[in-house]
C-alpha cells in the first residue's frame, strides 16, 4: 500500500489532449499552433464532491517541463467545470507535463504545489472531526512523459488509513484524541517519490469513540517505499482520566498508492498489528481474483496472515438461486482455510432421519453452486440428531467467526462447489462421461492454497489414508455425493457417496460466499 489523508472518493481523471489550430505563436524557432489540452473528471466523485465542500472548489494545476526536467515557463491554473479543466500551451520547448488537481478554498490550499516535483504541506494541523476540513486533503496527480501521448490517468498518490483498536474496551470513557507523526512530504508528481517528512497532527477534541474506528487520513504513498515508516504518536484524553499515550509502529504500517490500508492494533501490545489492503469502490476498484485471501473483516488481498480466513476459488457468474438475503450482490465464492476435523458418521444400527434429496439437478457435477441452499435443509432435516461429522462441523462453525458484513455464513459446498475446488488444486480429467467432469488445476489457487497450508491452515486431506470430502448434495439415496483424496494430497483418486449415516470417515471443507 502507499501513504496521506482522507475520504473515499473515486479519483481517476482522464486527461484528453486535442490539437487545434488556433493563431499561430512565433517561437525562436518555428510557428507552432498551441495545443489545447482537457482535463476530464468523473462527474459523479471528485467533481460532484467539491460542490458539497462549501466555499471549495477543485482545481487542476499544470507544470510545463523540458526535456531535462526543468521547468518551462509558469504554472497555469483552471478550475473544473463540469467534467473539464483546460489549458492552452505553446508545446515549442516543453515536451513533458506534469499535473496536480486539489480542493482550494479562497485560492489557498492544504498544499504547496509552486513546484510539482516537490509537493509539501502548507498546513499541518487538520480537525478529525470536520469533514470538510478531512475531504480537503484529498489531490490526484498524473504526468505526460511525451506531449505526443493524448491521455493521462490522475490519480491520488496517497493511501488511506483506516486505523482502530482491536480491544478498544480498555480506554472506554476517553473522549479525545490527538495523533502526531511525521508524514512523507516532498512529493515529486514526476518521480512519485518524496524528499521530505513534515510533523502534522490531527485531532478530535471531544467527539471520539474508541469502539468505531479511532482516524482515517490519507499519507503520500511514494512508489520508493512500501511502508509508512514514521512512528505514529496517539494521546487519548477525557474528563477525570489521565492522558494515555499509545505509539504505533509505522515499520508495521504498508502504504499503496491509491489504496487503502486497514490497521487494526492491540492497545497493550502496539506491535501486534494487523494490516489489511481493503478495497472501496470510491477510492479504488480492484477486482478480486481467484487466489486472493478473504481477511476476518470481509476485505481481500495476496498477502497471507493470521487474519484469512478463506482464499478465492470462484467468481460471480455461477447457477446460485440461494437466499442470501435482501442486496445482497455476489462478487465470488471462498473455501475456507482449516476445516473440522475428520469423523465417523456414527455407528451402524443407529435410526437415522429421513431426509430428501437436497440437489436439484440429475447430478452432483452440474453447474450448481447452491451449496447454502442444500447445507441448510440438510442440517434442518438432520434436526437434533447427533452425527459426529455434522456436530463437529457446528462446532467449528461457531469457533471460526469473522467480522464482515459482506460475507456469507460458512456452509458445506454442493457438489460441483466441491469438485471445482478439488480440480483447482489438484487437477482432474474426465476420462470417462459418466463420472465427473474435468477441471484444470488452478495455479493461482494452489499457490495460495499451499501458502495457507504452510502457515497452519488445514491440508484437504490430512488424515493418514485416502479419505472422502464430502459435499453438501444428497443424492437419492440420501447419501452426500463426496470426492476422494489420496493421504499424499497429491491427486483425486475417485467420487463416492460419502455418508452421515455409516461408520465411515469423512471431512467436511466450509466454504462462504463473498458480496461485493
Amino acid at each position: 500500500m502507499k501513504k496521506n489523508f482522507l475520504f473515499p472518493f473515486v479519483a481517476l481523471f482522464t486527461l484528453l489532449f486535442a490539437s487545434c489550430s488556433q493563431e499561430e505563436i512565433v517561437s525562436n524557432e518555428e510557428s507552432k499552433a498551441p495545443i489545447t489540452l482537457s482535463v476530464n473528471a468523473p462527474v459523479d466523485n471528485a467533481v460532484s464532491r467539491a460542490a458539497t465542500l462549501d466555499g471549495y472548489t477543485l482545481t487542476c494545476i499544470m507544470q510545463l517541463l523540458n526535456a531535462t526536467g526543468d521547468q518551462v515557463g509558469t504554472q497555469m491554473t483552471a478550475e473544473f467545470s463540469g467534467n473539464n479543466a483546460t489549458f492552452t500551451f505553446d508545446p515549442t520547448t516543453a515536451t513533458q507535463a506534469l499535473f496536480w488537481a486539489e480542493y482550494r478554498k479562497a485560492g489557498s490550499s492544504v498544499y504547496n504545489t509552486s513546484d510539482l516535483k516537490n509537493v509539501r504541506y502548507s498546513t499541518n494541523a487538520f480537525d478529525l472531526s470536520k469533514a470538510t476540513d478531512m475531504s480537503a486533503t484529498d489531490a490526484f496527480c498524473g504526468k505526460l512523459t511525451s506531449l505526443s501521448t493524448t491521455t493521462v490517468t490522475l490519480k491520488r498518490p496517497f493511501a488511506k488509513l483506516n486505523v482502530k483498536a482491536k480491544n478498544p474496551e480498555l480506554v472506554a470513557g476517553y473522549t479525545g484524541i490527538a495523533v502526531a507523526f511525521n508524514a512523507p512530504s516532498g512529493y515529486s508528481v514526476l518521480n512519485q517519490t518524496t524528499a521530505s517528512t513534515a510533523a502534522v497532527t490531527f485531532t478530535n477534541a471531544s467527539g471520539f469513540n474508541p469502539a468505531n474506528t479511532w482516524f482515517s487520513v490519507l499519507v503520500f504513498a511514494p512508489v520508493s517505499e512500501a511502508a509508512l515508516g514514521q512512528n505514529i504518536t496517539i494521546t487519548l484524553s477525557g474528563s477525570g482520566k489521565t492522558d494515555k499515550v499509545i505509539t504505533l509502529p509505522g515499520a508495521a504500517i504498508t502504504t499503496d498508492d491509491n489504496k487503502i490500508t486497514n490497521v487494526s492494533f492491540d492497545i497493550e501490545n502496539t506491535n501486534n498489528i494487523t494490516v489489511t489492503v481493503g478495497i472501496d469502490d470510491e477510492f479504488e476498484t480492484v477486482a478480486m481474483a481467484v487466489g486472493d485471501y478473504i481477511y476476518k473483516d470481509g476485505n481481500f488481498g495476496k498477502t497471507y496472515n493470521e487474519d484469512v480466513i478463506a482464499i478465492v476459488y470462484a467468481l460471480a457468474g455461477k447457477t446460485d438461486a440461494s437466499d442470501y438475503g435482501v442486496g445482497k450482490t455476489i462478487a465470488g465464492y471462498a473455501m475456507a482455510v482449516t476445516c473440522p476435523a475428520r469423523a465417523l458418521g456414527a455407528a451402524t444400527g443407529i435410526t437415522f432421519p429421513t431426509i430428501t434429496k437436497t440437489g436439484t439437478g440429475t447430478t452432483p457435477w452440474a453447474d450448481d453452486y447452491n451449496g447454502l441452499t442444500y447445507t441448510n435443509a440438510l442440517i434442518t432435516g438432520l434436526g437434533d440428531f447427533s452425527s459426529p461429522l455434522f456436530d463437529g462441523y457446528k462446532t467449528w462453525v461457531t469457533t471460526n467467526t469473522f467480522t464482515g458484513t459482506n460475507l456469507s455464513d460458512w456452509y458445506i459446498p454442493s457438489g460441483r462447489q466441491l469438485l471445482d475446488i478439488a480440480g483447482m488444486i489438484f487437477g482432474w480429467t474426465d476420462t470417462d462421461p459418466s463420472v465427473a467432469p474435468s477441471v484444470a488445476k488452478d495455479e493461482a489457487f494452489r499457490a495460495a492454497y499451499d501458502t495457507a497450508v504452510a502457515g497452519g491452515g488445514t491440508k484437504f486431506n490430512s488424515y493418514t489414508a485416502a479419505a472422502t470430502i464430502i459435499s453438501s448434495y444428497l443424492k437419492q439415496d440420501s447419501t452426500p455425493a463426496g470426492v476422494m483424496v489420496d493421504k499424499d494430497n497429491t491427486e483425486i483418486t475417485g467420487f463416492a457417496g460419502g455418508s452421515y449415516k455409516l461408520a465411515n470417515a469423512s471431512f467436511i471443507r466450509p466454504v462462504l460466499t463473498v458480496f461485493k
